[in-house]
This record gives C-alpha cells, sequence and structure tokens, in this order.
C-alpha cells in the first residue's frame, strides 16, 4: 500500500500536535469541537509511523504546510480577537493582524521540529510535470494547479492512495481509480481501511 500525503492532512496533524502539548484554549468549546475535527489527520498519520506502509509526500506539499498553518494562525487569530467570520478573507484586515516576528518565527521552529519527526518515516517525493497528466488534470476535471502537480506526482509515481481532507478535489476526481489507478480518500476514510486490515 503506497498512499500520498497531502499538504492539509500534514498541517492538521502537526496543529493537533502542538495543541496536545499546550493547555491554551481548552475551555473554548468552538475550538474544541475544530480540533476533533482535525483529529483524523492526527491519529491516522500516528497510526502511520508504526506501520510498515509506503508514506510520501512532495516538496509542494510541504512547502504548502507553511501556508496552511499561516492561514490557520491568522484565523485564531482573528477569533480570539472577536472579528465577524464574514471579515476573515479581506485582505486589509488579515494585513493588520498578520504575524509579527516572534509569533512567525515560534510557528516555524514548531513545524521544523514536526518535520524532524515526519521525516523518519515519510518519504518526500520530487514534484513530478508530466504534462499530459497535468493538463488532462487542469484542462478536463478543472483542478487548480497546484493540486494538479501534487495529483500528477503522485499517479506518476504510481500511488495507491491520495489522502487529503480536500472534498472539492475528491469529488473532481471520482473515477480516478480506473483512470489513474489512484484512490482519493479522506484520512477518516483511510483510518478505518488500516485498521480493518491491520487489527482484525
Amino acid at each position: 500500500m503506497r498512499m500520498f500525503l497531502d499538504a492539509n492532512v500534514i498541517a492538521d496533524w502537526i496543529l493537533v500536535k502542538k495543541r496536545r502539548t499546550s493547555i491554551d484554549l481548552e475551555e473554548d468549546s468552538v475550538l474544541s469541537e475544530r480540533y476533533r475535527n482535525l483529529g483524523f489527520s492526527y491519529n491516522l498519520i500516528e497510526r502511520l509511523q508504526s506501520l510498515k506502509l509506503e508514506k510520501y509526500t512532495s516538496q509542494l506539499a510541504i512547502g504548502e504546510i507553511f501556508s496552511v498553518i499561516y492561514d490557520d494562525a491568522i484565523n485564531l487569530k482573528l477569533y480570539m480577537k472577536g472579528f465577524p467570520t464574514v471579515t476573515w478573507n479581506r485582505l486589509g484586515i488579515r494585513e493588520k493582524e498578520k504575524l509579527n516576528e516572534e509569533e512567525a518565527y515560534g510557528i516555524y521552529k514548531g513545524i521544523m521540529e514536526r518535520f524532524d519527526e515526519l521525516f523518519l518515516f515519510v518519504e518526500i517525493l520530487d514534484d513530478v510535470f508530466d504534462l499530459e497528466i497535468l493538463s488532462h488534470l487542469v484542462l478536463i476535471r478543472g483542478i487548480r494547479t497546484h493540486d494538479a502537480i501534487l495529483l500528477t506526482t503522485a499517479i506518476f509515481n504510481e500511488i495507491d492512495y491520495f489522502v487529503t481532507r480536500d472534498e472539492r478535489l475528491a469529488r473532481k476526481m471520482r473515477g480516478s481509480k480506473n483512470q489513474f489507478g489512484l484512490s482519493i480518500l479522506s484520512p477518516k476514510t483511510l483510518l478505518r481501511e488500516i485498521s480493518q486490515k491491520y487489527e482484525n
């Protein structure tokens, strides 16, 4: 079983791992519920560490993790300051509330510590620019370029499972198992499959 971990899955793992080592935000029911939802990614990656399965991600996915966690940090900041959620995507507000240098360094340091752990059991693939696959994904399936590059990399490397929380991407890739030999699964679904296969 060969699997590719999308940036959002790894970012969830990093965020929950940080939360589990911290006691802040414990009393907030909204944030507690949010972290419970991220927990499938966390539980999957924690479980994968002990299984002898082939686990991959790519250079682009690793780069995207910084962006995912940055956005999460800004959203958390806006939430804690009481900004209405409808304002969160306004560029002026996001610029005004951007991370200061100390906050940014703290996040960077936390990500790098998790990467040290992740890279012990997840291999990083070079991104693949196979124009035939890439153009099909963008032009026929309507997938955004950065996601298409990740999928092309997975397809080219004969990955069995592409693990992502991106439901839009999963919808657009319906039927990919027949066409590309690649199944798109959520962390929750793959965790269930692994549990059935390795614990029964």
